[in-house]
């Protein structure tokens, strides 16, 4: 009941008042339409016309001379203004991007309408309805810059500023992306303004479409309106291509030898790849003048080799003897079709399917065989219809729905059970709370634990209504919508191997020698006769209106002002239990001035509060998941004994340690942009932003059973319980990002280019959360302005040696530089250039002897008879002053990539053969730290086996960057 009550309050609330897409995959050409007095024009006809894009685009201009051409798809218009008594006037080579409002304002002088004027020049460039800080990539530049041999859709992040891209423990190619200190999820991921990003993460690589479908991309950064559906990250809204009355396609092979790999680490094992890839698609008319089709297909087939250290390399070797290396696989391919309808002269319809299939590998470079698979599956449908009822109101309603996810069935696990329980192997051991921990992991080989099945499913509705009004001192456009995910489904299957027997940690004889033997130290059991069992199970929803007015009082100022609500639920339905609701409120203000007559220099300004995406890692649970009975068992004394036992009985009710705030919500960020756009003559923009970013309310675990007197450990007000998390939001600090943008760029019809340059500062405001261990213990080295770790939050103890220690997204510099040229005798040039400097460790650690007694005992015996360790009782300190002092750098990561290619025309069809060099200077970078995705694992331990840099000053990471390769592309067109 409550549910609907939800939805009903929504509509309500919608249909109170007037309401352009959400997220618009489209471009609009708006002006005022004046005659050579500069009196303004009502009743001028204005359509825009394009060979390349089917369909008919018409607005007539308002009282005030305005006039809005609404929804056209990325592509080269002609724009043309007729009125009785006026001449023809043309505007020819007005170029649409995806989600980019232009402003052309048309003067029409007086003579007949048989008579025509031709205006050519520089087509706008710059937005000039919405502050809002965004890149667009052509796909055509997509598809020329050499930015991969994978050929990924996300391969336009790489020149978008403000991403971090990194690859993140993949060792298949594939990168992970960050915008300006969130994490690789988060990410809104659009096609064709249908969400299709699975619900379990919002990672934008995990999203697949072949790249021979991409007619442009627009990827916004900041400032998004009230309209942006919630999400921390970047929103990348991908315009595919559609079919026009003559049928054309395209067909293309690239192929990557092995042999064509050089070398960047001779005594480990290079990443280097071998692969074959075949793209095709086709587009044309289904009706002419009403109805179009366009299909794509892509297939790659893709062996990584998998970089491994020397230090790596030899550890494996050693301690597991004949050991060879292995690639990681990818086999996938993925269709796409498309079909547009022009329904009636004012209303437009499309629809597409997306399917997804094959299967990738992960496997990370301490592994001694195949155990992660990964690569997404399942299908993606969606529709929307647009409708412009009258020249003032327009609608639009869609819906889209996806299963894609990763290892969705067991059949990803296929050929991967080896027998035998997962085996870890470690340097050596410490010990913590009675638990011996291993201390540097050198390989990991034996078995998976259990193949863990997660399906996902998600369902979006959407509608809008935009109604333009003018005369009300200026001219309003106001939007409202609904954005309704009823559906975003998870499960997790667990397939526990061995019999029950999953897990055995060992550690060297001699520490440092991995060829003396190992002694196992931990075992791990579950209970056997629950082998298959439904670990969770869950349904997120989203109910979210929004309102917004952009109000233009004079014709060089736009003031845009909205308010944004969602509705987030979370139900545990294992648990059948709700464990969020919340309402999250967004207001969004801004303004776009432009500071001269031919809006080429602009200034904007924004601010815009964000609501996190409701995703698994950012809402509560209710203690994890339903688990089996797990007995543990320590060698303690290291005699072989295993007499340290310890058993977790089986969880299939509310975790009686976990509590949910009733107040808690979702994360947000605070942000405010200020910028200066200027379009220079031949087609060249420059544009300059300040961007501030404040993560605020995130995830957080607080123990509030814990008696804390004078700095000591006294035990537990409950005493049949530990520690009692309280899940709720974190007011007491906030990681603060601080950002400063400069892009330039320019598209020709010969030439396109763009640079970017990002400098950013990071630092953590604000105190330690209640209760956190460093809060009694180094109270005063709150202080960290390098490496802050993540913003997923709900770390509760700030010593605990790895806290703050996840960091790929702070980074201090990143440029960009991309550029292609279309040269005379059919040549075709162009190259790209990354520099990224290196993240941070994090808080550097050292280890004491022993605990300090004056927190208290290592252990105390509770009133009930209970022994308990002290939470206090870390051996573990901040090595200096505070946080941010003596955090360690990896090293900076660049990246220069070129190709050439020749094309040969045969009347309307055209060959191209081209070469891709990429890694050009064979630089051999190590992109992380010693650990895994993302995570350090003992680097910002001073005396662990993995601490960042060795006594010589050399650094001690993994994941070395692709070496010096080459990829050969054969393309055709018709």
């Amino acid at each position: 009941m409550r549910r609907r009550l939800n939805v009903v309050a929504l509509l309500v609330f919608v249909t109170a008042g007037p309401v352009d897409a959400q997220i618009s995959s489209e471009g609009t050409v708006r002006g005022v339409v004046r005659d050579a007095g500069g009196g303004v024009l009502p009743g001028v006809t204005v359509t825009a016309v394009s060979p390349t894009v089917p369909g008919t685009h018409i607005s007539v201009s308002e009282s005030d001379g305005q006039y809005r051409l609404l929804n056209l798809p990325p592509g080269v218009f002609d724009v043309v203004a007729e009125l009785a008594d006026f001449t023809k006037y043309t505007r020819q080579g007005v170029e649409v991007r995806a989600g980019l409002n232009l402003t052309l304002d048309i003067v029409l002088t007086i003579g007949s309408v048989k008579e025509s004027i031709i205006v050519s020049g520089d087509s706008p460039l710059l937005e000039t309805q919405k502050p809002i800080q965004a890149v667009n990539i052509a796909g055509d530049f997509q598809r020329m810059l050499p930015l991969s041999t994978r050929r990924d859709l996300t391969d336009a992040l790489e020149v978008t500023p403000g991403v971090t891209a990194r690859n993140l423990i993949a060792n298949n190619g594939t990168q992970t992306y960050m915008l300006r200190g969130t994490d690789v999820e988060q990410h809104v991921v659009q096609i064709d303004g249908a969400d299709m990003v699975t619900s379990r993460q919002g990672r934008v690589e995990q999203v697949r479409l072949p790249t021979n479908a991409v007619a442009d991309s627009q990827v916004k950064t900041g400032g998004a309106d009230a309209s942006a559906p919630a999400g921390l990250g970047v929103v990348f809204n991908v315009t595919t291509k559609v079919g026009t009355n003559r049928l054309s396609g395209t067909a293309g092979v690239h192929h990557q030898n092995r042999r064509w790999n050089a070398d960047n680490d001779p005594l480990g094992v290079p990443a280097i790849a071998e692969s074959s890839q075949v793209e095709a698609s086709v587009g044309g008319p289904i009706r002419v003048d009403r109805a179009w089709f366009f299909a794509s297909y892509f297939f790659l087939h893709r062996n990584s080799q998998i970089s491994r250290t020397p230090t790596q390399l030899n550890n494996l070797r050693a301690s597991i003897p004949g050991w060879q290396p292995f690639d990681n696989r990818s086999r996938h391919g993925t269709g796409f079709i498309k079909v547009n309808t022009q329904v009636r002269s004012r209303h437009q319809m499309h629809g597409f399917f997306l399917k997804p299939r094959g299967f990738e590998e992960a496997n990370a470079s301490t592994d001694s065989r195949r155990f992660n698979p990964s690569g997404t599956t399942g299908s993606g449908v969606a529709g929307r219809l647009y409708s412009a009822w009258t020249n003032t109101l327009t609608t639009t309603i869609g819906a889209s729905f996806n299963t894609f996810g990763a290892r969705t069935s067991l059949d990803a696990y296929k050929g991967l059970d080896y027998g035998g329980p997962r085996v870890l192997i470690y340097d050596s051991t410490n010990t913590s709370a009675g638990r011996l921990v291993g201390n540097g992991l050198i390989a990991t080989t034996g078995n998976s634990q259990n193949f863990n099945v997660t399906p996902a499913k998600k369902l979006t509705v959407q509608a809008d209504v935009s109604w333009f009004r003018p005369g009300w001192t200026g001219s309003h456009e106001f939007q409202t919508g609904v954005f309704i995910q009823p559906l975003m489904r998870l499960s997790s299957e667990a397939n526990y191997l061995n019999g029950g027997f999953i897990l055995e940690e060992v550690r060297l004889r001699v520490p440092g020698d991995p060829s003396s033997d190992y002694i196992p130290f931990h075992r791990q059991f579950v209970d056997p006769s629950q082998l298959v069992i439904t670990t969770a199970k869950s349904n997120s929803q989203n109910y979210a209106a929004y309102v917004q007015d952009s109000w233009k009082p004079v014709p060089r100022l736009t003031l845009v002002a909205g308010i944004r609500f969602d509705r987030v639920v979370a139900d545990d339905e294992l648990f059948d239990v709700r464990t969020q609701s919340s309402l999250e409120i967004g207001p969004r203000a801004g303004a776009i001035y432009a500071l001269t007559a031919d809006s080429k220099n602009i200034v904007h300004g924004s601010f815009s509060r964000i609501a996190a995406k409701p995703e698994p890692l950012f809402l509560p649970s209710l203690g994890g998941s339903v688990t089996v009975t797990t007995t543990d068992t320590y060698d303690t004394r290291g005699d072989g004994s295993f007499a340290t036992v310890l058993v977790t009985p089986a969880q299939t009710q509310v975790a009686a340690n976990r509590r949910i705030d009733p107040d808690r919500h979702q994360e947000f960020t605070d942000e405010i942009l200020l910028g200066y756009r200027r379009q220079l003559p031949g087609q060249i923009s420059f544009d300059a932003t300040f961007v501030r970013r404040a993560y605020k309310d995130m995830p957080a675990q607080i123990d509030v059973n814990g008696i804390y007197t004078g700095g000591v450990f006294r035990g537990y007000e409950d005493v049949s319980q530990n520690a009692i998390l309280l899940q709720t939001n974190n007011v007491w600090n906030t990681p603060i990002y601080t950002g400063l943008e400069v892009v330039g760029s320019q598209r020709t019809r010969r030439s396109q280019f763009i640079v970017g340059y990002t400098r950013g500062f990071q630092h953590l405001d604000g105190t330690w959360q209640p209760n956190d261990p460093a809060s009694f213990i180094q109270s005063t080295a709150f202080a960290n302005n390098r490496g802050i770790g993540s913003i997923r939050g709900n770390e509760n103890n700030s010593l605990s040696g790895t806290a703050q220690a996840r960091n790929p997204m702070w980074i201090k510099h990143a440029l960009r530089l991309a550029g292609s040229y279309n040269a005379p005798w059919g040549l075709t040039l162009s190259s790209n250039l990354n520099i990224f400097s290196g993240p941070y460790t994090g808080p550097i650690v050292r280890y004491l002897a022993a605990p300090d007694p004056q927190f208290g005992p290592a252990a105390l015996v509770l009133s009930n008879g209970r022994t308990v360790s002290n939470p206090l009782a870390t051996t573990v300190r901040f090595a200096y002053a505070s946080r941010g002092e003596g955090q360690l750098q990896a090293p900076t990561l660049a990246q220069w990539n070129a190709r050439v290619g020749r094309r040969f025309a045969f009347g309307n069809r055209r060959f191209e053969i081209a070469l891709s060099l990429l890694n050009i200077t064979n630089r051999d970078a190590l992109q992380e730290f010693l650990g895994g995705d993302g995570v350090n694992t003992g680097s910002n331990q001073i005396g662990s086996p993995n601490f960042a840099y060795r006594p010589d000053g050399t650094f001690r990471g993994q994941n070395r960057q692709a070496a010096r390769t080459a990829q050969l592309s054969l393309l055709f067109e018709f």
